[in-house]
């Protein structure tokens, strides 16, 4: 998936988003690629060019492995140029779906501060569910 946005006055794009999904075997590797010119709300800088990616490995019929890494790639004003990086567990079977995340984050955003955080999210797939985290925080897929 690639997605930009042009300004059509000056012709110039504003910003490029890219999103990538492998599946191979028993592993899913998913990418992403943004790079922004202007300020994006779901992302902690007015201008943006960073890089993630996103590991699952599934261990059993049941259960996945889960990893993550997002790494800045051009903002001079921060120190720590790893914005997030953490790993976890999940089980999904027909009933229901569950997780236990640990991310480590090192900027501000609204609500979020750096430091760890434990994100915990259970499925009852006839019924609904219940989770810690904001919908689309973390990535783009």
């Amino acid at each position: 998936l690639y997605r930009c946005q042009i300004d059509r006055k000056k012709l110039d794009f504003v910003q490029h988003m890219a999103l990538v999904r492998v599946p191979l075997g028993p592993f899913w590797i998913k990418g992403h690629y943004i790079s922004s010119k202007k300020k994006i709300p779901e992302l902690p800088f007015a201008r943006c060019h960073q890089v993630g990616l996103h590991l699952e490995y599934k261990i059993g019929p049941y259960w996945t492995l889960l990893s993550n890494i997002v790494q800045d790639l051009g903002n001079p004003t921060l120190k720590k140029k790893t914005l997030e990086v953490g790993g976890g567990l999940r089980y999904n079977d027909d009933c229901f779906s569950f997780s236990l995340e640990v991310q480590k984050v090192n900027y501000r955003l609204k609500d979020i501060r750096p430091g760890y955080k434990i994100y915990v999210s259970l499925f009852l797939k006839t019924i609904g569910g219940v989770q810690t985290r904001k919908e689309g925080h973390r990535d783009f897929g």
